[in-house]
């Protein structure tokens, strides 16, 4: 049986793992890898242990699969090179893997008969070798074409992966929940690093008591399945003194004292959305 055939545009961090896990896990045969530099595409090459290194588009082969992993601003301009190439046959399906663009930014490919569709998996691919052993059990999010969805479902359970469908419209706003589980999780744990660095916790001892406690809840999440379960501290336990202490000191920080209301406010929301005590409009109050 012939092996499917994958080119990758764009093998940066997100592509190299990829298309390592496709031809290492479900045999597929990694054929163009087309970068920004040669020297670029070489190093993927060598990554994936697969595939060849191009410098222009006319050196790609026709493949089965085209993966676009380019920054966003560019995939739509790939798919049209492709095109212009005479790369992509009609019945070839086009993949890329943005978490905001939905797969109308492939428009020229499904017009010329491609079946399109995006795939976003989400994970930090920070360290692309590390990625490869814990890909296992990712979650990856698809909206696309029918016809595209059956083979990246078949291939992406294959090397480990969970896969999931999304509306079309609604790509943006599933971008913002991962922006906000990932990406302003740090910006969180930065406020708190700060913190405890201003309590005069020494610097070594910081990322791992912010680990320990971050850690901690979220395995209480995974082990309540529940958001709302998981919550402690001083406004799950009505503890008011403390609520007004933290107010009184983020005073002389204001942009700080809004974001603890702000949050505050979410987390008194989270607690009482099954019913309010005496306690929740004062607390409220003191987050206003």
């Amino acid at each position: 049986m012939e092996k499917l055939s994958v080119s990758i545009i764009g093998c940066g961090k997100v592509g190299k793992v990829i298309g390592y896990l496709l031809a290492k896990k479900v045999g597929c045969s990694i054929k163009g890898i087309l970068n920004k530099s040669l020297l670029s595409s070489h190093n993927a090459v060598r990554f994936i242990k697969d595939g060849y290194a191009c410098k222009d588009y006319k050196e790609l082969i026709i493949s089965n699969l085209w993966l676009i992993s380019t920054q966003d601003a560019s995939i739509s301009s790939v798919c049209q090179e492709l095109l212009n190439h005479k790369k992509l046959l009609k019945g070839s399906i086009v993949i890329h893997f943005s978490g905001t663009l939905n797969s109308k930014v492939l428009y020229s490919a499904k017009k010329a008969g491609c079946f399109v569709g995006s795939l976003h998996p989400i994970r930090s691919f920070a360290d692309p070798k590390l990625s490869i052993k814990t890909f296992e059990g990712t979650y990856c999010a698809y909206e696309g074409d029918e016809q595209a969805f059956l083979l990246i479902r078949n291939l992406f359970e294959g090397i480990g992966a969970k896969i999931f469908r999304i509306n079309q419209k609604a790509k943006s706003l599933y971008h913002i929940g991962s922006v906000f589980a990932s990406n302003y999780l740090i910006a969180l744990l930065k406020i708190s690093y700060y913190f405890y660095y201003r309590a005069g916790v020494k610097e070594n001892n910081i990322i791992d008591i912010i680990y320990s406690l971050s850690s901690g809840t979220l395995e209480s999440i995974k082990k309540n399945r529940s958001l709302e379960k998981s919550i402690t501290g001083p406004i799950q336990r009505r503890d008011i003194d403390i609520i007004k202490s933290h107010i009184s000191s983020l005073k002389s920080m204001p942009f700080l004292l809004s974001l603890y209301k702000a949050l505050g406010n979410i987390v008194l929301q989270s607690i009482y959305q099954s019913g309010k005590d005496h306690h929740f409009d004062y607390i409220k109050e003191l987050l206003e």
